[in-house]
């Protein structure tokens, strides 16, 4: 009995991930097609998802969720309606095992629309006879909205989605965590987790209007920032973003990684970011950031997910640290600033304030 508890609480990597093992799935059809043919269930899939327990019993999270994304439906998403088909903001990924002697790359013209998206991810991963296994799949989704939701929901393979319910939890309510689940029931799959929140200083456009909602944004003209100077008309803000990277797997020659980065702040899409990113290499943007000075080459693939999840926290984590740095350094400024244009006393050279 004290073995069988040592091996539940024991802090160290399984060997059995570094066998060559795969999940034994009907890699043909996601859990929210496998539900709609028990249940006969034909709602929309994110409800699907995120339920497996009685409706009636409410969970605030999962209503959030299902507000933000109720506006679109599958048949939108597959005719690519509105922002489905116009908005590019996902890039995916996908290769098979170095082991494999056939072609190693799936093409998928990045960036994708949400209903490029879907129609990729939909496509059998494992075992297709038009294109090579996908044994590691790299998801990379720019401000999460109900499209790109709705099309996670529908493509999600059972062993993922209670990963990617979390994922999906703690990116929308903005939490900070760093988490590794190994089930000890059942098939065993790995997930690790990191989701981050934090706060950097920039621009507001000129006409004072913003790209995001107020409640992701607090206007800071009000601190005078002199140094540096905003150009006229224009004032800073400081925004709210948020950043989250999952992984799951059987094994380190097959596993998935999904990422939401909110990047509102920065103006620029994943597009024009792509476009200017260096053209003689394909930015990894999960672990590169698409601003780093150091870009991660996708055709150049991590095939450990230990490695590969360490390098996005500690990238990741970097950047927020670069851009609390930067509004602290900002507010700093504009206190002396104000205290040297004011001629402010310190407190302690009063008399008679002690």
């Amino acid at each position: 009995m004290g073995g069988a508890i040592l091996d539940c609480f024991s802090k160290r990597w399984d060997p059995v991930f570094s066998t060559d093992r795969g999940i034994n799935e009907d890699w043909s059809r996601s859990y929210v097609d496998k539900k709609r043919a028990i249940d006969g269930d034909f709602c929309d899939g994110l409800e699907l998802f995120l339920r497996d327990s009685d409706p009636s019993i409410p969970d605030i999270e999962i209503e959030e969720l299902l507000e933000l994304a109720t506006s679109f439906s599958l048949e939108e998403l597959k005719a690519g309606v509105l922002s489905a088909g116009q908005r590019r903001r996902a890039w995916l990924d996908e290769r098979s095992s170095p082991d494999c002697n056939t072609s190693q790359t799936r093409d998928h013209k990045n960036p994708l629309t949400a209903t490029q998206f879907y129609e990729r991810v939909k496509t059998r991963r494992i075992g297709n006879k038009n294109l090579p296994d996908a044994n590691r799949r790299l998801v990379y989704i720019e401000n999460l909205d109900a499209p790109y939701m709705l099309a996670l929901a529908e493509t999600a393979r059972f062993h993922e989605v209670a990963l990617l319910r979390d994922a999906l939890r703690n990116h929308i309510a903005g939490r900070t965590s760093l988490r590794v689940r190994i089930p000890t029931k059942g098939y065993r799959v790995f997930q690790l987790q990191f989701h981050l929140k934090y706060f950097v200083c920039r621009l507001l456009p000129p006409d004072g209007e913003t790209w995001m909602p107020k409640n992701h944004w607090t206007d800071l003209s009000f601190l005078e920032i002199q140094t540096p100077k905003p150009p006229e008309g224009r004032k800073y803000g400081m925004f709210e973003s948020r950043f989250s990277v999952v992984i799951c797997g059987s094994s380190e020659k097959q596993w998935a990684v999904y990422a939401f980065d909110d990047t509102e702040s920065d103006g620029d899409g994943l597009y024009e970011k792509m476009i200017e990113a260096l053209p003689q290499v394909d930015e990894d943007p999960i672990v590169s950031c698409l601003d780093s000075d150091w870009p991660v080459d996708a055709n150049f693939p991590i095939w450990n997910p230990r490695r590969y999840f360490l390098l996005a926290v500690a990238n990741r984590i970097t950047r927020a640290a670069n851009g609390w740095m930067t509004l602290m350094t900002t507010v700093e400024r504009s206190i002396k600033y104000y205290e040297s244009f004011h001629l402010v006393t310190p407190r302690w050279q009063h008399k008679g304030s002690w």
